[in-house]
C-alpha cells in the first residue's frame, strides 16, 4: 500500500513539472520576443499561478484611474501557507511611468524564471523562495502602459505614456518627507492619484524590507533622497541638480546601489547613456530634484530601503532587445533579491515571553530607527561593519546597547531583544494609603490666583515662599511660589526645578494643574514618603502663569482659538526669546510673527532674568491644544519642518518619554481625533522641529543659555476647557507631573573645589563626546542630567588644572555623587598658557611701575598699536590696530583704573602687557579686538596704603574726584562709546542708563561677581556716584572685583588670573552690536541725525553718527532691539534687528525724503504747528496690498467724502464680535496702523477662532485737519450697527461729558456703560508717555455730538481723550498700547444671528431687550450684539413678513450669550391663515365672474350664422359646430388662427379683431392631435 501511494505521488510530480515546464517554455518564448498587453499579461499571471499554486499567489493591490486591476505577483514556496517568522518580504514594483517598458517585461520574465528553476531544483533559487518572500509588481501604471509606443527610446514630445490616465506623473505625487509631516493625515492623501494611495497603502501595512523601483531612459542605480530641502531649493543659486541629499543610512543605500551596479553587465561603466555616473551609482538629488518621488516615501514613512533602478538607455526597447537586457539584469536582480539578508534581524518580546508591536530599534550614530511588527519581528539593513544596536518600546524598560557585526556573506546576524516592563513608581506611592485630598477644582482669574497663593504660602510658611519674577505688560505680577525645606535660600548639592505655565493666556490647563499641584505637595508633606522626598530634596518653583494679561483675555469654552493667546502688546511670547540662530533670520522671522516680536517683551525680560539668576537643573513649559511632549530643539536653520536634536537628545527624549509614560493617555499618541483628524506622536512625544518650526521659543532659550534643560508639554486638546473638566485633567496629570519632578534626580551630581577645600563656583562641567556644557553653580555644587551610561566627566576652572573622571550612570537610581578637587595650576604654567609667559604679571610680591619709561617702552615694542599720550597731567595708552590713523569706524573704548588702591591700575598694566605680547605673536583674539576697538586706557595714579584694606571716608577722594573730572572732560573730545572703571572696594557691575545693554553682556561674562560675600566700601560708592552724577560720565561701567579699597599684589594676581579671560570677552563685545551707514535716495551720506537704539530691555541709547561718512556703531547685548532715526527733510524710520552673541549686525538704511522732524522726540515745534501731511500720509495702496493676502480677513474701503476722503478698514473676520473707532481730528503715522494690522492679521490667521473684528474710520489722503462731521459718523455707524465706538478725539478730557451722556441711555444701560468708560479711560491713558504733551494740547471742542448719536443709532459711544495726539512719537510708542487696551475692554451682553427659517440672514431686524427698554439692529450678516449688565431679558425680534419671536435670555459677567433666531414668514393676510384668505379671495372672484356673465349673457345680441367657414373644425375642416355669433377661430393650413372682425351689435357700435394671431402653444397642440 505505501509502495502504490509513493508511485501515485511521484507519477503526479512527474506530470505536474512536464505541465509546468511545457507552460514556462510557452511563457519564456512570449516573454522573450514581445511586450504583451495588459489582457495578455493577466492571463499569463493567472496562468503561473495555476501551474504554481505552491509557489505563486497573484493579487491587486487596487484598480487604476481607468479601471485596471494592479497586479502583484508574489513568489515563494509554500505560499498558501503564510509567511513564516522573520521571512523577509521584498518588493520590486515596475513600469510606474508607462513608457518605460524593460522593468515589466523583466519582472515577468523573473518571474517565469525563478518558477522554472525552482521546480528544476536549482539550489540557489530553491534557498531564495524558502527564505524570501517576493513580490513582483510589473505595472504600477497599466492605463499609460496601454499608450505607450514600442521603440520610443527618449521622451516625446507628448510624452504619450508616461503620466496615469489622469496625466499625472505618478513618480511626483507622493507625500515629500521636506513638505508633509509624517501625521499630517489630510496632506498626506491630498491630492494623490489613485494608483498612488493604492502603492500607499500596500507599502505601510506590509513589513516590507527591502524594494527596487524599475524606470529606463539611463543607466544608473540611484539612491535617497531623491528632493533636497526647501531651503536649498528656494537658495537663489539652486539650479535643481548638484547637490547631495543624503539620507541617515546613506551607507546603506550606496552598498545596495553598488551591489546591483557591479552585477549588471554595462551598469558598472561610468559613462552610459551620454551620463558620466562613477560606478553607475548616483544620490537622486545630486542627479536631479524629485519631489514626490516613491523611493523616499519608502524610507520615510516605512521599514523598507527602496532604491530606483534606470535599465536601459531607451524607455521602450524593441522586443529583439529583450533576451540581451534579460542578461544583462539577471544576475544583479538576483543578488539584489538575496540582499534582503544582509544586517540583522531578529524578535523583540516582553518579560512573559509576548511579542512587542512597534518596538523602536535604534543603530547607535544612525538616526533612522525601525519598529517590529505585530508579531515582534524585525529586519534591519545594513552594510557589511560593525555596530551597536538596542530595542526600546513604550512602557518598557530599553534594553542595554548589544555590539553586532554584519558580514559581506550574505548570512543575517540574528539578535532577539526581551524588554522588562517600566515599573511607574508614582502607581505603588503611598498616596492610595493617605487620605483622600482633592484641590481647589474651578477656574482662578488673576485676583483669585492671588488669593489663592498668598494663602497657600500663610498655611504653610515652613516650606513655602511666595515671590514674583517680575511683571506684566499691565502690571500684573509673574506669581512664583518656591516649595521646599528651607524656602527662600539655595541648599549646597540641592537641585532647582521649576514648572511654568499659561505663556499663552488662553491655554489654561497647565496653569491650573500648577495650583493644584502645589495645594498637592504642600498638603501631603509629612504624610506622602514620595512628596515629602522631593520637597526636603528639591527646591521647587511653580509660575501657574507667565501671561496674566493674556488669560483675562481668554473665555472658557475656547478649543483651538487664539483670544488671549498673546500678551497684552499681542506678541505671542514663545517666538519672543532670542532666537537659536543669527540675525539673518531677523526678516523671515518678522515676516512670520510680525516686526514687533524682535523687541523683548517685559514678560520675556523677567523670565531671562529670573532663569539667568537661579541655576535651574530642569524645567517643564505647560501648554495646551494637543497632547503630547515637545522636546528641543524647536527651530531649524532653514524654517523648515525636520527633525532637529540637540547635542542632549537622549536625555531629552527620555524625559519627554517619563511625563508620556506616566500620563493617563499621552503615551497613547494620539492626542485629539476629534478636533485635529489623524495628528499622531510616537509614544505621545515629539521633537519640537519636526513638529512645526518655533523661532525664540523658551525651552531651546533655556538649553542653549541656562544650565536647565525644558521640554514642553501640552496638557489637552481644548485650550480653555470648561471647570467641570479640571478633575479629569488633575486625575490624568497628577501622577506625571509628580514624576518628572523625579528626574531632577537622574545623571551627575557634585561639587568643584580646590586643593584648600574652597567651593569654585561657575566651573564649567563637560562630557566627553556631548557638546554641551554646564556650569557649577556660585557656591561650586553642580547637576548634569545623563541618561543611563558611562561617561567621561571633566571639571574646569580658571588657574587651575581640570580633572576628568569616569562616571557610570545606572538604570533607576539617583544621580551619582561626584566631587571633583583641582589643582591650583603653577603661576608659570597658567602665564605660558593664557598670558604669553609675561611673569611680572604674576608678580604677588610687589607693584608694577607706571610712569613714562614703563609705558613709552610698551609703545615703542608695539608702535603700530600704542600710543602713549598726557592727557590733562594722567598717563593715557591709546591702543588700536594702526595706531594714528582714521578710527571713525572703530568702537572706542575707555579703561579707567581704580578710584582708590592699585588694584584697578595694575589690572590695567597687566591687560596692557597682554595685549603688547598678543600683537607681537599674532595673536587672533588680541588682533581682533584690536581692529574692531580703539582702547583709551587712563590710570588713575589713586591713593594707596598697604597696611589696611578700607580707606577712610575722606582719604585721597578730593584728589581722586579731581582726576575723575580730568577723565571725564578728556572723553568728551573722543567720544567714547563705553567706559569702564576697574574698581575695588566690592564685588559688583554696575552701569549708567546710556549702556544698560552693555552693562548687561557685562554682567553675563562676570557672572561670578557679587556671589562671593563682600564688604562694600563706602568710598568707593561715594566715587562711583560722583563719576556718574557730577563727572558726567554717561556711559561708565564700573566693575568691582576687589573686596577691599587696598588689595595688595597677591589680591591681585588672583583676580588677575581668575579674570583675563572676562576681561578679554569683555573687550571682544566691541565686535557686538550695531553698524551703518545712512544715505538719501541719491545714496549721498547723511551726517546729520538723530538716532537711538530701543534695547531689548526697553531703553532708549543714543546712537554715535560720524561726520565724515553717516557711519554709525553701538555696542550692544545680544537680543532684538529697535533703531529709531529722524533727521531734518527725511520721514523717520523705526527698523527691529536682532544682535547675535560675538557678531556686529550692518545695517545700511536708506533715508526717503519728506518733512521728517526734527528729532525722534520732537517733531513739532509748537503746539499751533499743523501735522504733517507727509508723514501721517495713509499709505491706501499698502492697505490694498495687505487686502489681496487676507482677502477675508481684511477690507479696505472709501466710505463718504466730507471734509476729504474718508477711509474705512475692517480687520478681522465678518463673524466676530465688533469694536469700532473713529478718529476725529487725529491721524495715525502709517507705520503703526500698518505694524498693528500685519500684526493683528497674523495673530487672527486661523478661520476656526474667534477674535474682535476692529473697524476704522479715519481721514485719507493729505487733508489731515479737521473732524469727521456728524453726518459721517452717524450714517457709517448705522451702515454697520457697530454696539461700541471709541472715538478718539485731540482734547482735553471732559468732565461733564460722561454726565451727559448717561442721561440719553435707558436705566439698565447706564451702570455698564459707566464702568466700562471709566475702565477703558484707565487703560488707554495708563499707555500714555510720560513725556509732557501740555505744550501740544489743542483746546477744539467735538466736532459732534456722542448724546445725540446715540440717540440716532443705539450705539455706545466712548470719547478718549488723548492729549499727545499731535507728538508724533507719542502716537507711535503708544498707539498698539491703545488699540491692545481698546481689545482687552471687557463686555458682556446678547449677541447672535437672525435669519429664516432657510437660514437666510435677515437685516434691519429690530431687537427689543427688556420692555422696551432698549433696542438694536442687525446688519448685512443678519448679525447683532447688545452690551447688556448681567441679568434676565426677554428678547423680541420685529420684522415685516415674519413671525414675532421671543426668547429669554440669561447674562453673566463673563462673556457675550450666543442666540440665534429661526424667524418664520408670517402666512397671515389681513389676520386669516394666508390658504383661507386665498379660498375667501377665489370665492369672490367667482361670484364676480358669474354675475359679469350673467350680464353680459343679458345684453348678448341675437346670434347670426357666420358668412364664412369660422369656428372649430376636425381635420377636415368641417365645422364642430356654428352657431349665431360670428366665429372666433378659423382654420388656416393645420394652424388655428384667430380672426379679428368687424362686428355690429344691436347699437351698431364697432369692434375691430385683427386676423392671423397664432393661439397659444396649447391650443396647437390640440390641433395637432385631433
Amino acid at each position: 500500500m505505501l509502495l502504490s501511494t509513493g508511485f501515485v505521488f511521484v507519477t503526479l510530480l512527474v506530470q505536474l513539472t512536464v505541465t509546468a515546464s511545457e507552460a514556462d517554455d510557452i511563457w519564456w518564448q512570449k516573454l522573450s520576443t514581445s511586450y504583451p498587453r495588459y489582457e495578455d499579461t493577466t492571463r499569463i499571471i493567472r496562468d503561473m499561478q495555476t501551474k504554481f499554486s505552491n509557489l505563486v499567489k497573484v493579487y491587486s493591490i487596487g484598480k487604476s484611474t481607468q479601471g485596471k486591476e494592479m497586479w502583484v505577483i508574489q513568489i515563494s514556496n509554500n505560499v498558501t501557507s503564510g509567511r513564516t517568522l522573520l521571512k523577509p518580504m521584498v518588493k520590486i514594483v515596475a513600469n510606474m511611468h508607462g513608457d518605460e517598458t524593460l522593468g515589466r517585461q523583466l519582472m515577468l520574465m523573473l518571474s517565469s524564471y525563478l518558477l522554472r528553476k525552482f521546480s528544476q531544483n536549482d539550489a540557489r533559487i530553491v534557498s531564495l523562495l524558502n527564505s524570501t518572500d517576493i513580490h513582483l509588481m510589473p505595472s504600477m501604471n497599466p492605463d499609460g502602459y496601454e499608450k505607450a509606443v514600442e521603440g520610443i527610446c527618449s521622451p516625446n514630445p507628448d510624452q504619450v505614456g508616461r503620466h496615469n490616465g489622469n496625466n499625472v506623473d505618478l513618480n511626483r505625487n507622493f507625500p515629500d518627507q521636506f513638505v508633509t509631516r509624517k501625521d499630517d493625515g489630510e496632506g498626506l492623501v491630498a491630492g494623490r492619484q489613485v494608483e498612488t494611495l493604492n502603492v500607499m497603502k500596500w507599502i505601510v501595512t506590509n513589513p516590507f524590507v527591502l524594494s527596487a523601483n524599475l524606470h529606463a531612459g539611463s543607466l544608473v542605480a540611484s539612491y535617497p533622497y531623491d528632493s533636497v530641502s526647501l531651503y536649498i531649493e528656494r537658495h537663489a543659486d539652486y539650479k535643481g541638480a548638484n547637490v547631495p541629499s543624503l539620507s541617515p543610512d546613506n551607507t546603506v543605500f550606496v552598498y545596495l546601489a553598488k551591489l546591483y551596479s557591479q552585477a549588471h553587465k554595462t551598469m558598472h561603466d561610468s559613462n552610459n547613456c551620454g551620463d558620466n555616473f562613477p560606478d553607475g551609482i548616483t544620490n537622486g538629488a545630486e542627479w536631479y530634484n524629485v519631489r514626490g518621488g516613491m523611493q523616499d516615501f519608502n524610507y520615510f514613512h516605512s521599514n523598507c530601503f527602496e532604491i530606483t533602478l534606470e535599465l536601459s538607455c531607451c524607455k521602450f526597447p524593441n522586443a529583439a532587445q529583450i533576451p540581451t537586457e534579460w542578461e544583462n539584469n539577471k544576475e544583479a536582480l538576483l543578488q539584489y533579491l538575496e540582499a534582503v539578508n544582509t544586517g540583522v534581524r531578529g524578535v523583540v518580546v516582553g518579560a512573559d515571553g509576548h511579542p512587542i508591536e512597534d518596538a523602536k530599534i535604534e543603530v547607535y550614530g544612525i538616526s533612522h530607527n525601525v519598529t517590529s511588527t505585530d508579531r515582534g519581528e524585525y529586519w534591519r539593513l545594513l552594510a557589511p561593519g560593525n555596530y551597536k544596536i538596542k530595542a526600546s518600546a513604550l512602557r518598557h524598560e530599553d534594553a542595554d546597547w548589544e555590539e553586532i557585526s554584519v558580514n559581506s556573506t550574505g548570512q543575517p546576524t540574528i539578535v532577539n531583544f526581551k524588554l522588562k516592563s517600566h515599573d511607574m513608581v508614582f502607581s505603588k506611592s503611598t498616596l492610595s494609603a493617605t487620605p483622600a485630598f482633592e484641590p481647589e477644582m474651578k477656574h482662578h482669574n488673576y485676583e483669585q490666583l492671588e488669593v489663592l497663593m498668598k494663602n497657600i504660602s500663610q498655611q504653610y510658611p515652613d516650606i513655602t515662599r511666595l515671590y514674583t519674577a517680575g511683571t506684566s505688560v499691565e502690571g500684573r505680577q509673574l506669581y512664583v511660589i518656591e516649595i521646599s525645606d528651607n524656602p527662600g535660600q539655595h541648599e549646597l548639592g540641592e537641585p532647582e526645578f521649576k514648572y511654568v505655565g499659561n505663556m499663552h493666556g488662553n491655554e489654561v490647563v497647565g496653569r491650573e494643574m500648577l495650583l493644584m499641584l502645589i495645594q498637592h505637595l504642600c498638603h501631603f508633606y509629612k504624610k506622602d514618603t514620595t512628596i515629602t522626598d522631593l520637597i526636603d530634596n528639591t527646591r521647587i518653583h511653580i509660575m501657574p502663569s507667565m501671561n496674566p494679561d493674556g488669560y483675562e483675555r481668554s473665555s472658557q469654552g475656547d478649543v483651538q482659538g487664539v483670544i488671549g493667546r498673546a500678551n497684552a502688546h499681542q506678541i505671542d511670547l514663545n517666538r519672543n526669546f532670542p532666537g537659536r540662530f543669527d540675525s539673518q533670520s531677523d526678516q523671515a522671522e518678522a515676516m512670520r510673527y510680525g516686526p514687533e516680536n524682535l523687541v523683548t517683551q517685559p514678560e520675556t525680560a523677567a523670565m531671562m532674568n529670573w532663569m539667568s539668576q537661579i541655576p535651574f537643573v530642569l524645567s517643564a513649559n505647560l501648554h495646551g491644544g494637543s497632547l503630547v511632549a515637545n522636546y528641543p530643539f524647536d527651530d531649524t536653520p532653514s524654517g523648515d519642518s525636520e527633525y532637529a536634536p540637540s547635542e542632549d537628545n537622549a536625555i531629552f527624549r527620555a524625559l519627554a518619554l517619563t511625563y508620556s509614560n506616566a500620563h493617563k493617555t499621552m503615551w497613547k499618541g494620539y492626542p485629539c481625533p476629534s478636533i485635529i483628524k489623524d495628528e499622531k506622536f510616537d509614544h505621545g512625544i515629539t521633537n519640537g522641529a519636526q513638529w512645526y518650526v518655533v523661532s525664540g521659543g523658551m525651552q531651546d532659550w533655556n538649553y542653549l543659555n541656562t544650565n536647565c534643560f525644558e521640554i514642553t508639554l501640552e496638557l489637552g486638546c481644548v485650550k480653555f476647557p470648561f471647570e467641570d473638566q479640571l478633575s479629569k485633567y488633575w486625575d490624568d496629570n497628577k501622577n506625571a507631573l509628580i514624576e518628572y519632578i523625579k528626574q531632577v534626580h537622574t545623571g551627575v551630581k557634585g561639587f568643584v573645589l580646590d586643593e584648600n577645600r574652597n567651593l569654585l563656583g561657575h566651573s564649567k562641567i563637560t562630557v566627553e563626546n556631548i557638546n554641551h556644557p554646564v556650569f557649577a553653580a556660585s557656591g561650586g555644587d553642580f547637576w548634569r542630567l545623563l541618561i543611563p551610561g558611562s561617561y567621561n566627566i571633566t571639571a574646569h576652572s580658571n588657574g587651575y588644572v581640570s580633572q576628568t573622571q569616569h562616571v557610570v550612570v545606572k538604570k533607576n537610581e539617583r544621580a551619582v555623587q561626584v566631587n571633583f578637587t583641582l589643582e591650583t595650576m603653577p603661576a608659570r604654567d597658567w602665564s605660558l598658557k593664557n598670558d604669553f609667559g609675561i611673569l611680572t604679571s604674576i608678580d604677588t610680591e610687589n607693584f608694577s611701575s607706571i610712569d613714562d619709561a614703563s609705558l613709552d617702552l610698551l609703545s615703542m615694542e608695539s608702535m603700530n598699536f600704542f600710543d602713549h599720550q598726557h592727557v590733562n597731567g594722567l598717563h593715557h595708552l591709546v591702543i588700536t590696530d594702526q595706531v594714528g590713523s582714521p578710527d571713525d569706524r572703530k568702537v572706542h573704548i575707555g579703561l579707567m583704573g581704580s578710584f582708590l588702591g592699585a588694584g584697578g591700575n595694575e589690572l590695567l598694566i597687566r591687560l596692557c602687557r597682554h595685549l603688547a605680547m598678543g600683537t607681537q605673536k599674532n595673536d587672533p583674539i588680541v588682533l581682533n579686538v584690536l581692529k574692531q576697538a580703539a582702547l583709551h586706557v587712563f590710570f588713575t595714579d589713586a591713593p594707596h596704603d598697604k597696611d589696611k584694606c578700607f580707606a577712610g571716608n575722606k582719604d585721597g577722594a578730593a584728589i581722586m574726584q579731581g582726576v575723575v573730572q580730568s577723565i571725564s572732560t578728556a572723553l568728551k573730545s573722543m567720544h567714547v562709546d563705553l567706559m569702564i572703571a576697574f574698581s575695588s572696594g566690592g564685588k559688583f557691575v554696575s552701569a549708567s542708563g546710556n549702556v544698560q545693554s552693555v552693562h548687561e553682556g557685562i554682567q553675563e561674562i562676570f557672572k561670578s561677581v557679587g556671589t562671593i560675600a563682600c564688604k562694600s566700601s563706602s568710598t568707593t560708592q561715594a566715587m562711583t556716584q560722583f563719576a556718574l552724577n557730577e563727572a558726567k560720565l554717561e556711559k561708565l561701567v564700573s566693575l568691582g572685583l576687589f573686596c577691599c579699597d587696598y588689595p595688595d599684589p597677591s589680591d591681585i594676581t588672583k583676580v588677575y588670573v581668575e579674570h583675563l579671560d572676562h576681561i578679554l570677552n569683555v573687550l571682544q563685545l566691541s565686535a557686538q552690536g550695531l553698524s551703518g551707514q545712512l544715505f538719501d535716495e541719491n545714496s549721498h551720506f547723511i551726517r546729520e541725525a538723530n538716532v537711538q537704539v530701543l534695547t531689548s530691555s526697553g531703553k532708549y541709547e543714543p546712537v554715535r553718527i560720524s561726520l565724515n561718512d553717516g557711519y554709525f556703531i553701538h555696542l550692544l547685548n545680544h537680543g532684538k532691539h529697535e533703531l529709531l532715526i529722524s533727521s531734518a527733510g527725511f520721514q523717520p524710520q523705526r527698523i527691529p534687528f536682532e544682535v547675535t552673541t560675538g557678531s556686529m549686525t550692518t545695517l545700511h538704511i536708506t533715508l526717503k525724503r519728506g518733512s521728517g522732524g526734527e528729532t525722534v522726540t520732537e517733531r513739532l515745534s509748537t503746539a499751533s504747528t499743523e501735522t504733517n501731511a507727509e508723514y501721517f500720509y495713509y499709505p491706501r495702496l499698502s492697505f490694498e496690498e495687505l487686502k489681496k493676502k487676507n482677502t477675508d480677513l481684511l477690507d479696505v474701503y472709501s466710505f463718504e467724502r466730507s471734509s476729504g476722503e474718508i477711509l474705512g478698514l475692517r480687520v478681522g473676520y465678518q463673524h466676530w464680535r465688533k469694536i469700532a473707532v473713529v478718529f476725529d481730528e487725529f491721524s495715525l503715522s502709517p507705520s503703526s496702523l500698518l505694524t498693528w494690522t500685519r500684526s493683528y492679521l497674523q495673530l487672527f490667521s486661523n478661520p476656526k477662532i474667534s477674535g474682535v473684528q476692529f473697524n476704522f474710520l479715519l481721514k485719507d489722503g493729505n487733508d489731515t485737519l479737521g473732524g469727521l462731521d456728524f453726518r459721517t459718523v452717524e450714517s457709517w455707524i448705522r451702515r454697520n450697527r457697530f454696539p461700541i465706538v471709541f472715538h478718539i478725539f485731540c482734547s482735553p478730557p471732559n468732565p461733564n461729558l460722561k454726565t451727559s451722556l448717561l442721561a440719553q441711555l435707558p436705566q439698565i444701560e447706564k451702570a455698564m456703560f459707566g464702568d466700562i468708560y471709566d475702565i477703558t479711560l484707565k487703560l488707554v491713558h495708563s499707555t500714555r508717555s510720560a513725556d509732557s504733551c501740555s505744550s501740544l494740547t489743542r483746546t477744539s471742542s467735538y466736532s459732534y455730538n456722542l448724546a445725540s448719536l446715540h440717540d440716532s443709532t443705539q450705539t455706545w459711544s466712548f470719547p478718549l481723550n488723548l492729549q499727545c495726539c499731535t507728538n508724533h512719537s507719542v502716537v507711535d510708542n503708544n498707539f498698539i498700547d491703545v488699540l491692545n487696551s481698546l481689545n482687552k475692554t471687557s463686555v458682556h451682553g446678547i449677541q447672535g444671528i437672525v435669519a429664516s427659517t432657510h437660514h437666510v440672514p435677515i437685516q434691519n431686524a429690530e431687537l427689543v431687550f427688556g420692555a422696551n427698554e432698549t433696542t438694536t439692529w442687525t446688519d448685512d450678516l443678519g448679525h447683532f450684539e447688545k452690551p447688556l449688565p448681567e441679568g434676565t431679558y426677554n428678547v423680541s425680534v420685529k420684522v415685516d413678513g415674519y413671525k414675532l419671536s421671543y426668547k429669554t435670555v440669561n447674562v453673566s459677567r463673563t462673556n457675550y450669550v450666543q442666540i440665534l433666531f429661526a424667524l418664520q414668514k408670517d402666512e397671515t393676510v389681513w389676520g386669516l391663515p394666508r390658504l383661507v384668505f386665498v379660498i375667501v379671495i377665489a370665492l369672490v372672484a367667482l361670484c364676480i365672474v358669474a354675475l359679469c356673465s350673467l350680464i353680459v349673457a343679458v345684453c348678448r345680441r341675437r346670434r347670426t350664422r357666420p358668412t364664412n367657414n369660422y369656428g372649430f373644425f376636425q381635420m377636415n375642416n368641417h365645422l364642430i359646430f356654428e352657431d349665431e355669433d360670428e366665429q372666433l377661430f378659423s382654420a388656416k393650413g393645420k394652424t388655428i388662427v384667430e380672426s379679428q372682425l368687424k362686428t355690429t351689435d344691436s347699437d351698431d357700435s364697432d369692434c375691430e379683431y385683427t386676423n392671423d394671431i397664432l393661439l397659444n402653444s396649447g391650443m396647437r397642440q390640440w390641433s395637432r392631435n385631433t
